[in-house]
């Protein structure tokens, strides 16, 4: 799974082979993606997709390398980036500043369970009802692979990524309708980040590439999407890269 970064200057340049001008690039923790043309131009794009976006193609593309027990890791890590997310945006609309968030949110970065109790509490504080969230079953399922060493199958890791995309799907769509100022702060605050380090003759851009998980251009939250159809989709896309 990669990302194409282009060099902005020579994008609408044909008479300059494609290869030279852009390149596909692995993803990475911070979102920024360094690239220097052909011709010296030095780009910086700064990803406009949110990690737990990511994270769930991360773990569909895993299904189709069958590498199932890494599916699961990727699709437990999106569930856990979206709750922070979720927080953070709600935290957000009560005028508390991102940085102050994340400041808030240091103590229980690496604590999972603090930070579903954390979710589960301002969710209901925000929507009058307990959000979904992984029963016992799957729970169990989870910590099994994760910390246990269980060995599972495509069946299992599908159906556990069928379930994740029902838990945040509905919620990115209350999300959206409800924040959008907050989406949008938070996304500049992401980019502000960066862009800080950035040198000023490097040309920026922001990149959004379309995932299955997306609350930027219109998520897909409904009830006919499944992993199936997403896998054959992915499918294409490997093989474009591939060839490139």
């Amino acid at each position: 799974m990669k990302l194409l970064i282009n060099c902005q200057k020579c994008l609408s340049d044909e008479s300059i082979p494609l290869s030279e001008r852009s390149k596909y690039q692995n993803y990475n923790e911070s979102g920024q993606y360094d690239y220097t043309c052909s011709k010296g131009h030095v780009t910086a794009g700064i990803l406009l997709n949110n990690k737990f976006e990511i994270l769930f193609d991360m773990g569909v593309h895993a299904i189709l390398d069958g590498y199932y027990r890494e599916a699961v890791v990727n699709f437990t890590s999106c569930l856990e980036r979206f709750y922070e997310y979720a927080i953070k945006i709600i935290s957000h609309s009560h005028d508390v500043n991102y940085q102050e968030i994340d400041e808030a949110w240091r103590p229980i970065k690496s604590q999972s369970e603090r930070q579903l109790g954390a979710y589960i509490f301002i969710y209901f504080q925000t929507f009058k009802k307990v959000p979904n969230t992984l029963n016992q079953k799957w729970t169990t399922y989870r910590n099994n692979v994760i910390h246990k060493g269980e060995i599972t199958n495509k069946k299992k890791a599908m159906e556990y990524g069928n379930l994740i995309l029902k838990i945040i799907q509905p919620v990115i769509k209350d999300i959206k309708l409800d924040y959008t100022d907050c989406i949008h702060d938070y996304l500049n605050y992401r980019i502000n980040l960066l862009k800080d380090k950035i040198e000023g003759k490097t040309l920026i851009y922001h990149p959004n590439i379309s995932t299955i998980i997306n609350d930027l251009t219109g998520p897909r939250y409904n009830a006919s999407i499944n992993l199936e159809d997403e896998i054959l989709k992915f499918n294409i896309q490997k093989r474009l890269q591939s060839d490139a």
